[in-house]
Order: structure tokens, then C-alpha cells, then sequence
């Protein structure tokens, strides 16, 4: 067995000019993936994950658990370039992801999957940063999950709105909400206002993501990180990702547009 490969982040450079002075800053990529339709094909699962995948799961946690695994390992592909056949994601006792390789062993990344109703999204970020996706569809009843699981302010942003723009102003909320208790690896073991939703731009500022401003509520516990989040309108479905960065860390979190995958054929 040889020597583990080193992956470097795809480090950017870009000068700025701030009160007139040149300042460089430095951007690393976070690449996300989207996969829509019908489960066509297990011929890309790794043996262990074939393993975890109990033959008496019920046929949606079994779509769900190929459409996770099939655009997650896509997306490692691209970025790594290895075959996804050898590449496994495992999950620790926390249900949290994680990226094993047959000869390189745990890969230095962040990954993060998220699901529902026929699409599957996965991002993924270089350690030791931490990521969270989720992916929904819009919100079929806003004012009810606004009500059990909104904070005042996130309300009356959804409230702002009618018919279905309301509907994606609660998905926005709420996918924000499931990707920042992902990146903290906690999911929806601590309450959704764990994440509280300060404010998301109007326009678009880079690769079709619009920037959100997100604070941690005190039933999150004391944090470390600095959370830099986006959410994305994706065809029928919205995105919302979170990136949790230490604070001495001066290099920049910059999304990529969402790749397209589908299921490989057998």
C-alpha cells in the first residue's frame, strides 16, 4: 500500500482593494451536487454500504439511501478524481457521513447529504471545516411550520410574501435551519432554533447563491466557528448550506454552482 494521497482544497486568489490598499483573499471552493429522478441502478454502492443497507428497509429508505450515496460519491469523484467504486460513505454513531477509500483509508473532508421526495443533494469541504446541506422542496403549509418551529423575525420574513413565493421563503428558512445543525453534527436532535435565520440577500452574489446571515440559539452549546451560509433556488427544490469555519481562519468559503449527476448504468 502506498503512501496516502494529499488533496489540497482548489485554493483561489483574488486582490481587492480596501480603503485603496491591494488586500489578496483567498477562497476555497465547496462542491455541491444535485440528483433528481427515479432510482435506476445499486451498481455504484461499495460492499460496505451494501452492508448497511438492511434488506428490510422500506423501498423510499432504500431510494433515499442510493440517491444520498450516488450523488456523494459523484461529487468526491470530481473532486478527487477516484473511481466511486471504491469509495465508501460510512456514517458514525451520529448518523454524521463520512469518506473511507480502499487504499487511502478516511478522506479529509467534510460531507454532508441531505434528501426528499425523489432528490438527493451532498456537499462537501475540505477539514477541518464542517458542512451542512439540506434540500427541499417548497414548504406545503408555511404558516403551520412557521408557527411550531420559526422565530419571530423568520415569521414575519415568510409572512412578507404570498401563495408560493411564501412557501420558498419557508423552505429557505427552514433548509438554512437543517444545514447548520448538520455542519454541527447534531441534526434534529437539538431544536430547530438551535439555528436562528437573521437575514438573506435579495439578489444572487456568487454562482447563483444568495447569501444568509445565521446565529446559533444557546440550546446549540458553545461554538467555536464562524457559520457562513447561502441558499440557492434549484429547478423545483432549494438548497440551503452552511459552512462552519474557525475564526483564525482567514480563507473564504466560496460555493460552487450545483453539479447535475444522475445514476450510473449497470
Amino acid at each position: 500500500m502506498g503512501a496516502p494521497r494529499r488533496w489540497t482544497p482548489g485554493v483561489r486568489a483574488r486582490a481587492l482593494k480596501v480603503f485603496g490598499l491591494p488586500v489578496m483573499i483567498v477562497s476555497i471552493p465547496i462542491w455541491i451536487a444535485i440528483l433528481e429522478g427515479e432510482v435506476q441502478s445499486q451498481s455504484g454502492l461499495h460492499p460496505r454500504e451494501r452492508q448497511s443497507l438492511s434488506p428490510r428497509a422500506i423501498p423510499k429508505r432504500k431510494d433515499d439511501f442510493l440517491r444520498g450515496r450516488t450523488v456523494a460519491k459523484a461529487l468526491v469523484h470530481r473532486r478527487t478524481g477516484l473511481d466511486p467504486r471504491d469509495v465508501a460513505i460510512v456514517a458514525d454513531a451520529r448518523g454524521v457521513p463520512w469518506i473511507e477509500h480502499d487504499r487511502h483509508g478516511t478522506m479529509p473532508f467534510s460531507l454532508s447529504i441531505s434528501h426528499t421526495k425523489g432528490v438527493a443533494s451532498a456537499a462537501l469541504a475540505p477539514l477541518p471545516w464542517l458542512v451542512g446541506v439540506d434540500v427541499e422542496h417548497p414548504i406545503e403549509q408555511p404558516a403551520a411550520i412557521a408557527t411550531d418551529y420559526f422565530e419571530p423575525k423568520e415569521q414575519a420574513y415568510c409572512k412578507g410574501a404570498d401563495g408560493l413565493e411564501r412557501r420558498w421563503r419557508a423552505a429557505e428558512i427552514w433548509t438554512l435551519k437543517e444545514a447548520g445543525l448538520k455542519a454541527l453534527g447534531t441534526g434534529l436532535t437539538i431544536p430547530a432554533s438551535a439555528i436562528v435565520v437573521q437575514d438573506i440577500e435579495d439578489s444572487a452574489s456568487f454562482q447563483g447563491w444568495r447569501a444568509a446571515t445565521i446565529a446559533f440559539g444557546s440550546s446549540a452549546g458553545h461554538q467555536d466557528h464562524v457559520a457562513h451560509a447561502w441558499v440557492q433556488r434549484c429547478s423545483s427544490v432549494m438548497l440551503g448550506l452552511v459552512v462552519l469555519v474557525d475564526p483564525t481562519d482567514d480563507r473564504i468559503p466560496t460555493p460552487e454552482r450545483p453539479m447535475r449527476v444522475s445514476f450510473p448504468r449497470d
